[in-house]
């Protein structure tokens, strides 16, 4: 997939190019609005485009008001240090279809991109996360393993390419809970654990077990996998 990184800040448009190459993203990165428009004369060669709000001369916004009104345009994430309620109301206004706010979370953003792409038909991040002989394939929501599989629902899925993108990492409830859209209300955290549940499941039919998903009190969950 290919992604336009519109970012000023050069060091910080290199850091999210970095975060994506290995879920198969393929980024430009653009200095101003004005250069993305010089160089870029089709707007569908992007499956994504990250911009961000305060750019020097035409700012995120108008550019955001001028990618939306071209036919076919990709979906739009800003990349912003704003926070008030108020202003992420009108980025998305202005026809973004998302946000993240800076200082930026590798996890936040990864489960944003996820969320976005598959609103829009893409596949998650990649076809495929490999960890050793363990393997997702997200088109088919099927997760293999010395030669056996089984099959994943899409939240599953999701859940599943976070823990593989970040193996042996913990990674909280309110990241997960981002990932799979859901309000930050009690009720809520009961249906991730039903879903972490399912999960365990499902991954101890594998035999051996691929890997362990524990909880970390205080943190959230890690995916633990032998390395």
């Amino acid at each position: 997939m290919k992604v336009a990184i519109i970012e000023d800040d050069m060091d910080q448009a290199r850091l999210l190019a970095y975060w994506l190459r290995p879920y198969g993203f393929d980024s430009s990165l653009y200095i101003s609005a004005e250069y993305f428009f010089e160089t870029t004369p089709n707007l569908t060669e992007f499956n994504l485009v990250l911009v961000d709000w305060l750019l020097p001369g035409m700012d995120g916004l108008t550019l955001v008001k001028k990618i939306t009104g071209t036919p076919g345009h990709p979906p739009i994430i800003f990349v912003t240090d704003k926070n008030k309620t108020n202003e992420l109301a009108t980025a998305l206004h202005s026809g973004a279809d998302d946000f993240i706010s800076k200082p930026i979370n590798k996890t936040i953003l990864l489960a944003r991109i996820t969320s976005t792409l598959r609103r829009f038909g893409h596949s998650t991040l990649t076809n495929s996360f490999k960890q050793n002989e363990l393997w997702l394939d997200n088109d088919s929501r099927l997760l293999y393993f010395n030669g056996q599989h089984c099959q994943l629902s899409d939240s599953e899925n999701l859940i599943m390419s976070l823990f593989l993108s970040m193996p042996n990492t913990p990674i909280t409830r309110e990241q997960l809970q981002d990932a799979l859209d859901f309000e930050p209300l009690t009720n809520n955290c009961r249906a991730l654990d039903i879903k972490i549940s399912r999960l365990r499941k499902k991954l101890s039919f594998f035999s051996p077990p691929p890997g362990e998903i524990a909880c970390q009190y205080g943190h959230g969950y890690v995916f633990k996998i032998d390395s």
